[in-house]
């Protein structure tokens, strides 16, 4: 009997020791609103710009703009990625206080691991300076300590079951926004478009005021249509300069290899403001899939000069991987990989 008595009193202990160890904690976060714990801003729009500098002097800099959110004062920023940080900004919340055991683990994480965060707001006045770190061990809360605080606290979001770190890792090509050209469709005085192999359907695309001329690149391959098709022009235009990428490949090794290649296709546009005139090239990306079912070419490599080699799926890309014939009444022409 003393034996079993024995017996529960040493698990009972063990419990409670977990229980501490892991903070179920909310007695110990209960009230506690004074500076060190107050991470949350709830008013987010007062939220007009965040700094993220990392361990390795990497900074990335987002700011709101009447246009949506930049990063770096360079790229439109991907609202994809601002959101969910934005969401971590305003909902934060203390998990526990973790307990003296666990400091110096902690107090070495900060140490090796924390993302500074700065916030501001439209005045560009400080709100708040913080430091995130790395996950506790069960991945459930995410350890972070106010700048001038001796106190570290594992923080968590009400709304999911784990950590929110990943949410300030990402790097210069994940906050990038994927649409990646730089002009809109009026900008656009022409377009010349040719498809090595298969030059009858070549075109070069002359715009005005809204008027539009397609012309083939290849006169002596080609009759002239006399239907043009209503709309189709305008539509091209909108698909081009609304191209986006699946990924930005700004160190990938076989860059020199793949522009030695003969591209599936060429694309220069001319803009009123020749600054902003480009230069595409498309490459098909692993080998060609015949099938009735699906497309040839699934991704392309897309090198815009001057701008970035990157990766795009031709689901999303397709609307601009026109030929000559779709701008006249009949059926369009395949396009030949």
């Amino acid at each position: 009997m003393r034996t079993t008595i024995a017996l529960v009193v040493i698990l009972l202990a063990i419990v409670g020791v977990v229980v501490f160890v892991q903070g179920d904690g909310d007695n110990d976060a209960q009230g506690y609103t004074d500076y060190e714990g107050d991470f949350a801003i709830k008013e987010i729009d007062r939220v007009h710009r965040v700094v993220l500098t990392h361990g390795d002097k990497r900074q990335f800099d987002l700011r709101r703009t009447s246009d949506g959110w930049t990063v770096n004062n360079l790229y439109k920023a991907r609202m994809s990625s601002v959101e969910p940080l934005l969401e971590v900004i305003q909902r934060v919340d203390i998990k526990y206080i973790p307990p003296q055991a666990a400091m110096d683990y902690i107090i070495w994480d900060i140490g090796a691991n924390a993302i500074k965060v700065e916030i501001f707001d439209r005045q560009d006045d400080l709100i708040k300076t913080y430091y995130v770190a790395g996950s506790t061990a069960d991945e459930r809360g995410t350890h972070m300590i106010m700048e001038g605080s001796r106190q570290p606290f594992v923080m968590h979001l009400p709304t999911m079951d784990g950590s929110f770190r990943a949410r300030f890792t990402l790097g210069i090509d994940d906050w990038r926004d994927r649409h990646f050209m730089p002009m809109q469709p009026d900008e656009i005085t022409r377009v010349v478009v040719e498809y090595p192999r298969q030059k009858s359907q070549s075109f070069i695309l002359e715009a005005d005021k809204g008027t539009y001329e397609v012309t083939p690149l290849y006169p002596d391959l080609r009759t002239y249509p006399d239907r043009p098709r209503s709309g189709a022009a305008d539509l091209y235009l909108r698909a081009l300069t609304g191209m986006a990428c699946e990924s930005y490949e700004t160190n990938y090794a076989a860059v020199d290899s793949i522009r030695s290649l003969q591209p599936f296709s060429r694309i220069a546009i001319v803009c009123q403001d020749s600054t902003r005139n480009a230069l595409l090239h498309l490459y098909p990306k692993g080998p060609l899939v015949h099938s009735e079912f699906s497309p040839a070419v699934h991704r392309f490599f897309v090198d815009l000069i001057p701008g970035d080699f990157m990766v795009a799926q031709h689901g999303v890309i397709r609307e601009m991987l026109r030929g000559y014939d779709f701008f006249f009444e009949g059926e369009d022409q395949e396009l030949i990989f």
